[in-house]
């Protein structure tokens, strides 16, 4: 709403919580993001959570930025996306809520390094989270 200084994103953008990117790409979101930012909007309506400014919108490309860097660590290293997600310490985002959303991102960022990956069936990635949130 150019008038309102004001951006509606849907479900591209989370405000305090952790973003879950699905069937990605990681990097996708990330240009997405920078497009809103482009915009100089006031206030951004995100799909998930409170009211958010551009900060909320650079904290979460922080957030998947960090994801991508993870996983490919643990790509490289010959980890499967369950046992990546595991390995990671989440560190600053520890606390954002629904974490366990690592689970279904790190599908998305191995699916984005090796694109002739199947996607995942949504109530898998659904079971790895839920696995996940028990185990941490």
């Amino acid at each position: 709403v150019p008038d309102a200084d004001a951006v509606f994103t849907g479900d591209l953008l989370f405000a305090r919580c952790t973003p879950m990117v699905w069937a990605g790409p990681i990097s996708g979101f990330i240009a997405a993001a920078d497009r809103i930012l482009d915009l100089s909007p006031t206030t951004i309506v995100p799909g998930h959570g409170p009211l958010a400014d551009p900060g909320t919108v650079r904290d979460m490309q922080g957030y998947l930025r960090f994801v991508m860097h993870e996983s490919e660590i643990r790509f490289r290293g010959g980890l499967d996306p369950v046992q990546a997600a595991d390995d990671i310490d989440l560190g600053a985002f520890r606390d954002w809520g629904d974490a366990e959303r690592i689970a279904g991102n790190v599908d998305a960022a191995y699916r984005e390094l090796d694109p002739s990956r199947p996607v995942t069936p949504v109530p898998e990635l659904f079971l790895r989270m839920a696995r996940w949130r028990a185990r941490h």
